[in-house]
């Protein structure tokens, strides 16, 4: 229902965008990574071990990501399509704040891996990762992704709890990260960062206080909001650049309405509702390894919607892959309940 009614307020809005195909290419592309993506996921991933191994997947390929960055803190700017520069690091991915919010949306299952898993091989693992995701997260300067990082942690624990175990557990993965981190050399200043990030001065000399670009820029699209709320400019990017300039909105929630109309806003409030719902149902209704899973995928779900609160990073792949797990351990619930109910049906008669 989210995906459709997106779709629609995206459509509506391309009739009056600068290139109309361009804007619908990106309705099919959110298509693509949620209903295409989550079915797939429903249909490969048939059991709980094939989300665990799939987990397992995604968070190697974040640390190897992160990784990168010690190429580049080491030898400079040596992997094409990367960069290195103002002291961060892109590590294999395009863009700064993409290596901040792949880490920050990988971070707390890796944690899940290290801390809660039965098997030593997959807690050392885990462990590793944790520590390459750190140094991915400091070298990227992202503040969006450190923030994001801290709101997962966060919500994992709170739901999770925390025994002596789980304590002792914690502090040995923490104290491996920290001593990666320090061995790396990969130590930014995630302060000083964050002072740049909100100086008013900064912002004024142009060297900074990107926070005030993105507030004139939230500013800025609200206005046109106000005068048109009910359709957007058009999801391709010469429509916002035609009304914002060169800024962009570095919101999912402002920029759909800002971009798709309210049908847009609506459309992506109620997926991402929809699929936190679906994911605190599993919490609620599952006991040892699913619980654990299923916590670390929701409180990544939560890390990749506060990291979107700051990045117009909706139509990204590494965002979606916790809900599209999710949606598969779901599928899977419903499966053993048909069979169950099936089952129970065959008996009585």
């Amino acid at each position: 229902v989210g995906v459709g009614l997106f779709a629609v307020g995206g459509f509506v809005s391309s009739f009056g965008a600068v290139a109309p195909l361009g804007s619908v290419s990106i309705i099919a592309r959110l298509l693509y990574l949620t209903i295409v993506w989550f079915w797939l996921a429903t249909v490969l991933l048939e059991t709980r071990r094939h989300v665990e191994v799939a987990t397992m997947a995604w968070v190697g390929a974040a640390a190897l990501s992160a990784s990168g960055a010690l190429l580049q803190l080491a030898y400079g700017d040596v992997i094409p399509g990367g960069d290195s520069a103002w002291g961060r690091m892109t590590g294999f991915t395009p863009h700064y704040n993409h290596l901040g919010g792949l880490v920050a949306i990988a971070f707390v299952p890796a944690l899940m891996l290290a801390i809660d898993s039965p098997r030593p091989r997959v807690r050392l693992f885990g462990t590793g990762a944790i520590g390459l995701l750190a140094v991915g997260l400091l070298m990227s300067g992202s503040v969006g992704g450190l923030l994001a990082t801290v709101c997962a942690v966060t919500f994992w624990i709170a739901i999770r709890g925390v025994t002596q175990q789980t304590a002792l557990r914690l502090a040995t993965v923490v104290v491996a990260g920290l001593v990666l981190v320090v061995t790396t050399g990969a130590t930014g200043d995630p302060i000083e960062r964050v002072e740049r990030v909100t100086s008013a001065e900064e912002a004024a000399a142009g060297t900074g206080g990107s926070l005030y670009t993105r507030l004139d820029g939230y500013r800025e699209a609200w206005s046109r909001i106000s005068e048109q709320p009910l359709i957007g400019v058009g999801l391709d990017e010469g429509s916002s650049v035609e009304v914002l300039g060169p800024k962009l909105v570095h919101n999912m929630l402002i920029n759909q309405w800002f971009t798709a109309g309210i049908l847009g806003l609506i459309g992506i409030v109620t997926l991402i509702v929809g699929v936190v719902v679906t994911g605190a149902r599993i919490v609620r209704s599952s006991t040892g390894e699913l619980r654990a899973l299923s916590s670390a995928l929701l409180a990544a779900l939560v890390a990749f919607v506060v990291f979107g609160m700051g990045e117009p990073i909706l139509f990204v792949r590494y965002g979606w892959f916790p809900a599209a797990l999710l949606i598969a351990l779901h599928a899977q619930q419903q499966r053993i309940r048909m069979r169950t109910s099936s089952d129970k049906r065959d008996r009585e008669l």
